[in-house]
């Protein structure tokens, strides 16, 4: 049996950590305010609280799809990653989605299992390729291909993150922010789908080929 690479396993648990410390932090500041100024400060409070927690739930779920064996489940669809990249950005943010689920799955039709857990990890990828913000979203080109798309004032596809995704990046040059992009090339070798990084095309930033 081969020995996982215990690097991957620590920056994942590390990027998922990272992405939680904020809101489940703000929970606790709210909590803190509650006690500080007792019945005057419960609206603040409540909205801290509901903001916070919201959004720590909204990354959990994003990241047990992308990242946890439920994703592979075959009853999720495109719908569900829409959902749940939603409710993964912050609200008012400047990243946004823009693209209609119900098109896609039309269009692909009779979609493998586990490839909407891939659609929502190239999503992730996609934002981490927007520092300043931008729009981000999916478009079937085919029955079996899919583009995922990014648009915003600044599109940063650094080399590494090519090596990630083609499995050739040094063990020691793994780290937390490429952590989506080593984890989600392993998930579709073992889904048999491929998933192209593309930043010279001006339609799609990665290409998802869905197996026949």
């Amino acid at each position: 049996m081969e020995k996982p690479d215990i690097h991957v396993i620590e920056h994942l648990v590390s990027r998922i950590c990272h992405d939680l410390i904020s809101p489940v932090g703000a929970i606790q500041n709210g909590l803190e305010l509650l006690d500080d100024m007792g019945p005057e400060g419960f609206e603040d409070a409540r909205d801290l609280l509901n903001h916070s927690a919201s959004q720590a739930a909204g990354r959990l779920k994003t990241f047990r799809m992308a990242f946890g064996a439920g994703g592979r489940d075959p009853n999720i669809g495109m719908s569900d990653v829409y959902k749940n990249f939603a409710d993964y950005l912050p609200e008012g943010g400047r990243l946004q989605q823009r693209w209609d689920p119900m098109d896609v799955s039309m269009t692909v039709g009779d979609m493998p299992p586990g490839a909407p857990k891939l659609a929502l990890c190239a999503l992730l990828i996609a934002a981490e390729c927007l520092p300043k913000g931008g729009i981000v979203g999916i478009i079937a080109a085919d029955d079996r291909t899919l583009h995922i798309q990014a648009d915003g004032p600044t599109l940063m596809v650094p080399d590494t993150l090519q090596q990630a995704m083609r499995g050739t990046l040094p063990a020691d040059a793994h780290d937390a922010k490429l952590i989506t992009a080593l984890i989600t090339a392993l998930s579709a070798q073992s889904l048999d789908i491929r998933l192209e990084l593309q930043p010279e095309k001006p339609d799609a930033l990665l290409v998802m080929h869905l197996p026949r």
